[in-house]
């Protein structure tokens, strides 16, 4: 019923995945369409948010989504937000590269962005530690940073978009009792 006429091809769906078709403005503002009405308080939502927002900022590419609504589940939040918020990685490269930096300075190394000159997949793949650990350890800070500020702006639009909601119904309420004769 809901399936294409003409079947996407291969490339047609990883260009879509990459770049949406409506734009990322529209895909954002799909999510926080789908943020602001799902069930629940609107605590349990942004911890749910959180928790996705603070795993898509690690380097466990192909887990966020299961580490996200696993660490929802564990802390009580909305799965389903968690699956959402673990959608915030839209700018992998450039946060790789500045997870890198704070890991190896965290890590006690120099503070500049030193590869081994061989730095190539194959590198990496025998030598996965030098790249990953930093990286994972750098990452905790700026996911935490950003998992709390994901917090404070789910929340805050979650109680002003139901306040919003609740002061219109009342509105309504209020009129169609005027409009009706006593």
């Amino acid at each position: 019923m809901f399936r294409r006429r003409d079947r996407l091809t291969l490339s047609q769906r990883i260009r879509d995945f990459v770049w949406p078709r409506a734009g990322w403005w529209r895909s954002s503002k799909y999510v926080v369409y789908r943020v602001r009405r799902l069930p629940g308080s609107p605590a349990r939502i942004a911890l749910g948010f959180a928790c996705g927002a603070f795993v898509s900022f690690t380097p466990l590419f192909g887990l966020h989504y299961l580490l996200a609504m696993g660490s929802a589940w564990l802390l009580r939040g909305s799965v389903i937000a968690a699956f959402l918020g673990a959608n915030l990685g839209w700018f992998y490269p450039l946060l790789l590269v500045w997870t890198y930096e704070l890991g190896t300075r965290i890590m006690g190394a120099s503070g500049t962005f030193r590869w081994v000159p061989s730095a190539d997949p194959d590198y990496l793949l025998h030598h996965p530690w030098s790249a990953f650990l930093p990286t994972m350890i750098g990452s905790i800070p700026i996911g935490l940073l950003i998992a709390g500020a994901s917090f404070a702006i789910t929340y805050w639009v979650i109680t002003g978009y139901r306040s919003f909601r609740e002061r219109r119904a009342v509105q309504a309420r209020l009129e169609r009792a005027q409009g009706t004769p006593s």
